[in-house]
């Protein structure tokens, strides 16, 4: 069977509501969406590595950074979105993919741009990063 892709469209970000239990909007505006997940493991080289570098897998750090753009809309997730950024607040994100993989968790507006040109739809840009514990739970078949 030859390897399938994923549309980009199935790539969704929603922001929590803040409730208990609580509820997640997407955030309708986004027309890109990315994710890094950034692993940096701990260097535990000595003497006794005979020159080689050694490392600790899991003793180091790992986060989790988003980004996306998209145009400004009057969908209230979107609203929420920029009022986080404005008050330097947290708030729980959810990302989705093509393949039902699902990580969720606090983030933090790391930044955040809003512009518009005369004849252009008012747009923005943002980036995310995670700000503790995110949960990974695994969908369908894929990388």
């Amino acid at each position: 069977m030859p390897a399938q892709g994923y549309s980009g469209r199935l790539l969704r970000l929603a922001i929590g509501d803040g409730g208990e239990p609580e509820s997640f909007q997407l955030i309708a505006g986004l027309r890109t969406t990315a994710l890094l997940l950034d692993n940096a493991p701990l260097d535990v080289t000595t003497v006794a590595s005979e020159g080689f570098r050694m490392l600790m897998p899991d003793g180091g750090l790992q986060s989790l950074s988003v980004s996306g753009e998209g145009l400004v809309t009057d969908a209230a997730a979107d609203r929420l979105l920029y009022l986080q950024a404005v008050n330097r607040t947290l708030a729980r994100y959810r990302l989705t993919f093509g393949n039902d993989d699902v990580f969720e968790g606090p983030f933090a507006v790391s930044r955040f741009q809003r512009s518009g040109a005369q004849a252009e739809a008012e747009s923005f840009s943002i980036t995310l990063e995670s700000a503790g514990d995110i949960d990974f739970s695994a969908g369908g078949e894929g990388p």
